[in-house]
Order: structure tokens, then C-alpha cells, then sequence
């Protein structure tokens, strides 16, 4: 997924619960489902 490649806050929040022991693909659905409430939001508010 491109927005864990890129230098931000999507990447620093995947490191961050890496490091902490966290499997990467449960990580990574983590992260999709963030982004997918921030576009929803986005959405709804127009």
C-alpha cells in the first residue's frame, strides 16, 4: 500500500506497531481501515 511507503503519518503509525510486535498484515488492515474512515469523513462533510 502506497501511503506506508511514503515519509508521513500513515508510515510512522505502521513502524511504530511493527516495532511494537504487531504482525505486519494486521498492521497494514489497520491502516486501510483508518484511511477508509478519513475518506467517509471526507465524504459525508462534503
Amino acid at each position: 500500500m502506497s501511503s506506508i511507503r511514503v515519509q508521513g503519518e500513515w508510515q510512522d503509525y505502521y513502524q511504530r506497531k511493527v516495532k511494537e510486535g504487531k504482525n505486519k498484515m494486521l498492521v497494514l488492515n489497520a491502516v486501510r481501515n483508518k484511511l477508509i474512515h478519513c475518506i467517509y469523513a471526507v465524504v459525508k462533510r462534503g
